[in-house]
């Protein structure tokens, strides 16, 4: 009886788990053009982020390509499946406080003509209250794929991402770079992985 009662406990766990999962995997993108999910490019070039928060002492960062360019690499060359290079400047110079008011339809102008797709985050806010009994961060961004050549938009996402906790394991965490890791994961897997089919 007791084995049966674990038994019925540990299958509610995965049954948790898996739709959990399966929630993830079915996450819906802000926007997403028809091309996209027609035909997916071979090579993804990844532009510089843009740190576009209005306060920037609150939650200091040295460099946010840092923390974004390594995990938007992996995302999507081992879960998406692109090549992927990265750019280090954008097609047309722009001050830093220019950048971060531009439309979505002035960020298009931020890809070279000479790539097939481009990846572009956005950080909009980010958060961080690290006290010696908890530890909290929250980010707020954007994710675009801009086509350059037709000169779009085809894939953009938003998230809003806290993480924290109490004790003093936590105050010696920098969640501000998970909290960024994690805000990237999210997005990605609403980006079409190479040579999937629409539905």
């Amino acid at each position: 009886m007791q084995c049966a009662k674990y038994v019925c406990v540990f299958m509610g766990v995965l049954f948790v788990v898996i739709f959990i999962s399966g929630c993830a995997a079915a996450r819906e993108p802000v926007m997403i053009d028809p091309m996209l999910l027609e035909h997916q490019p071979v090579t993804i070039s990844i532009l510089p982020s843009i740190d576009a928060r209005r306060d920037k002492e609150g939650a200091k960062m040295t460099d946010l390509d840092n923390i974004v360019r390594p995990c938007v690499k992996k995302s999507l060359k081992k879960f998406r499946k692109y090549k992927v290079i990265y750019l280090d400047n954008y097609a047309v110079n722009h001050p830093e406080g220019y950048l971060a008011e531009m439309s979505d339809d002035e960020l298009i102008t931020l890809a070279p003509e000479n790539v097939e797709a481009a990846y572009l985050y956005i950080m909009d806010d980010l958060t961080s209250n690290n006290k010696i009994i908890s530890n909290s961060a929250q980010v707020k961004c954007r994710a675009y794929l801009i086509d350059p050549v037709n000169k779009k938009i085809i894939w953009k996402d938003e998230h809003s991402y806290s993480r924290g906790g109490a004790g003093l394991a936590y105050s010696f965490m920098s969640l501000k770079n998970d909290v960024i890791r994690d805000s990237i994961i999210t997005m990605m897997q609403s980006l079409p992985k190479k040579g999937s089919k629409p539905k």
